[in-house]
């Protein structure tokens, strides 16, 4: 996951897509089972590639760097991650939803949910 950046959309959908945030406070495996949230591992201050999920599905956020981050869009946030902790959050309609970290703005990304 060595990019960052957004897919260039800015277009989010209207309704809150954030059913649900769950914060974990222990680091999730490195291999994701079928059916389970995708995780978007914050790593070098940077987000990586976007994520695309169906309407309905999760999204995991695990911090791997030393400073803290978050994931922040116009309809979702995360909580504020310290290393090795993670949150998960449920998008309920279809839409790109770009978020930015508040700590370091220039981290970027987005979530495509289909």
């Amino acid at each position: 996951m060595a990019g960052c950046g957004s897919s260039g959309s800015t277009e989010t959908s209207s309704p809150s897509p954030a059913a649900s945030s769950t914060t974990s406070t222990s680091p999730s495996s490195g291999s994701t089972p079928s059916g389970e949230a995708p995780t978007v591992k914050i790593k070098e201050f940077k987000f990586g590639e976007p994520v695309t999920i169906p309407a309905g599905g999760e999204v995991t956020w695990e911090n791997e760097d030393a400073a803290p981050h978050n994931a922040v869009g116009e309809e979702f946030k995360t909580a504020d991650l310290e290393k090795g902790n993670s949150d998960t959050v449920t998008f309920d309609k279809p839409g790109t939803y770009d978020y930015i970290c508040t700590f370091h703005a220039y981290m970027k990304g987005s979530v495509v949910v289909e």
